[in-house]
C-alpha cells in the first residue's frame, strides 16, 4: 500500500512537472552585443552608398553616428575631443520582435571615424540612437531619443 502511495504520488508529480514545461513559454534571451569599431580614415560622406541614418549626441554635432545599408556598416564619429567615446546603441526587429541589439563604440578619441561591420537580415528593422559612452563607469548620457525604425534592406524609412 504504502509503495503504490509512492508510485502515485511521483507519478503524480512527474504530471504536473510535464505539464508545467509544456505550457511554460520557450524563453530565449537576445545577447547584447558590443563591437568597439575600426578606426579609418575614410569619411563616410565621400563613400556612402545606401541610404543613411544619421543622430547627433552631446553638443554641436561634433559626435554622430551614421548606418550605411550596403553592407550594414554604422560609421561613428568623434568629433569633440570631452574624454568621452561615442557610441550607437541599436536594436534589430523582425515581425515587431527584438531579434538582437547591441552598441558600436568609437573609442579612438577625437577627432576619428570608425565603423563597426554588421550582418543584418534583410527583412528586418533597425531602430538607433547615438549617445555619448563613458567607458570608466560604462555609462551613456545625452542620448539623442530621435532614433527610428528603418528597413535593413534599402534602409528606407519604415
Amino acid at each position: 500500500m504504502k509503495a503504490r502511495s509512492a508510485i502515485g504520488i511521483f507519478s503524480s508529480a512527474m504530471i504536473c512537472v510535464g505539464v508545467n514545461f509544456a505550457v511554460a513559454p520557450h524563453a530565449s534571451a537576445v545577447t547584447f552585443e558590443t563591437d568597439y569599431a575600426v578606426k579609418t580614415s575614410a569619411n563616410p560622406n565621400y563613400t556612402s552608398s545606401g541610404w543613411w541614418y544619421q543622430g547627433a549626441a552631446g553638443v554641436g554635432g561634433n559626435e554622430m553616428s551614421a548606418f550605411q545599408s550596403y553592407g550594414d556598416v554604422w560609421w561613428l564619429l568623434d568629433g569633440l575631443a570631452d574624454g568621452k567615446s561615442v557610441a550607437v546603441k541599436w536594436w534589430n526587429m523582425r515581425n515587431g520582435k527584438l531579434i538582437r541589439q547591441g552598441v558600436c563604440i568609437n573609442n579612438h578619441g577625437s577627432p576619428s571615424w570608425a565603423k563597426c561591420n554588421k550582418d543584418f537580415a534583410e527583412d528586418s528593422t533597425l531602430e538607433a540612437e547615438t549617445c555619448l559612452y563613458e567607458s570608466s563607469t560604462k555609462t551613456y548620457s545625452k542620448c539623442n531619443g530621435q532614433g527610428y525604425p528603418f528597413r535593413v534592406s534599402d534602409a528606407s524609412n519604415v
